[in-house]
């Protein structure tokens, strides 16, 4: 009887630790380990931002932060979560609220570039350059609780 247990117990272990995995990133994708850090809006459907500034913080949670300077003259925060399946990133606002679309994300090969390309029906492309969000933008943003007081948001 002893053995019959013992032999029960054991495979309902090796069972357990089958289910477990240290690869489990929310998604399945090759590039958590690249969109993973900090990045600065570089270029918007072509050209410069002019009237608006934006970073971004894609943590290896599957959380971001979001700061943007857009028709105000005061930085605002946004936080949420991400997916990345394959190359497609989507997310959701703290608040509940997914994104305006999802993403289809391609790097360059340093790895210093990100490209964001709307899967809507007039793409828009966002390119990001890995950058450090300075600490005063961080200490400065006023949180946005919920992004329907937003005006525009850049996801």
């Amino acid at each position: 009887m002893k053995k019959t247990l013992y032999f029960a117990f054991t495979i309902l272990c090796l069972c357990l630790f089958a289910g477990c995995s240290d690869d489990d990133n929310g998604g399945n994708s090759p590039y958590y380990g690249e969109i993973a850090g900090e990045w600065h809006l570089s270029v918007w459907n072509g050209a410069a931002p002019v009237d608006f500034d934006a970073y971004v913080a894609f943590n290896d949670d599957l959380s971001f932060v979001i700061y943007q300077k857009v028709e105000r003259s005061v930085w605002e925060s946004y936080t949420g979560s991400y997916i990345l399946d394959d190359a497609t990133l989507s997310g959701a606002y703290s608040d509940g609220t997914p994104w305006g679309s999802s993403y289809q994300v391609t790097f360059d090969l340093t790895n210093k570039t990100l490209t964001m390309t709307s899967n809507t029906s007039v793409p828009e492309v966002s390119v990001y350059a890995r950058e450090t969000i300075p600490a005063s933008i961080k200490g400065d943003a006023s949180v946005v609780m919920s992004t329907r007081s937003a005006k525009f948001l850049l996801f």
